[in-house]
């Protein structure tokens, strides 16, 4: 038997056909977006982290580029952040390059 195609049906469903523990995906994402991340984990329990931590890398990377070129307190401003802040992000990749592994070749 083949699956059914429910992409064809996505257009005819209302935010009240959808179970209500998931209509705040929904809601967020629209109905396509839903539909594509439950295909893609399919009765899987899925972690999602906070927006901060999708950015916070580069983010870092760009406050530490910056902090070079332009000094800590513009930084602070430009990232509303505080001087504080910033330079413990910058001090965090300072201890992190010293570091060493287990396993260093």
């Amino acid at each position: 038997m083949s699956e059914p195609n429910h992409e064809a049906w996505l257009k005819e469903i209302r935010l009240e056909d959808i179970p209500r523990p998931f209509r705040g995906l929904v809601e967020a994402n629209g109905v396509e977006a839903t539909y594509k991340l439950c295909n893609a984990y399919p009765g899987l329990s899925v972690y999602v982290p906070k927006p901060a931590a999708l950015v916070e890398k580069r983010r870092n990377e760009l406050i530490r580029r910056d902090v070079r070129i332009i000094g800590y307190r513009q930084t602070a401003i430009k990232y509303n952040l505080t001087e504080v802040w910033v330079r413990q992000i910058v001090d965090h990749q300072k201890d992190s390059s010293r570091q060493t592994t287990l396993f260093a070749d």
